[in-house]
């Protein structure tokens, strides 16, 4: 079970970098990411992304972002 788990990490990862620099709709949510403290939101595809430059009033709204970073446990994104 542990490659399994392995294996379903690295087709994550796999599937995260292949956006990297993608420009994507996304909807801001109301959730502060612990250690960063910045808004995150999620993409059509579900891709939950970090969003640098994102503030309250954006809460809700759909926004342009692009894709300018993929970590092994967060995407970020900053606004077009």
């Amino acid at each position: 079970s542990e490659a399994l788990r392995s294996q379903g990490k690295e087709k994550n990862l796999a599937f995260r970098e292949k956006h990297f620099g993608a420009e994507l709709r996304v909807v801001v949510e109301d959730k502060e990411d612990r250690e960063t403290g910045m808004l995150s939101g999620l993409t059509d595809n579900y891709l939950r992304v970090q969003i640098i430059g994102a503030r309250k009033e954006h809460i809700g709204k759909e926004m342009l972002v692009r894709v300018i970073d993929i970590k092994k446990d967060n995407n970020f994104a900053t606004i077009i």
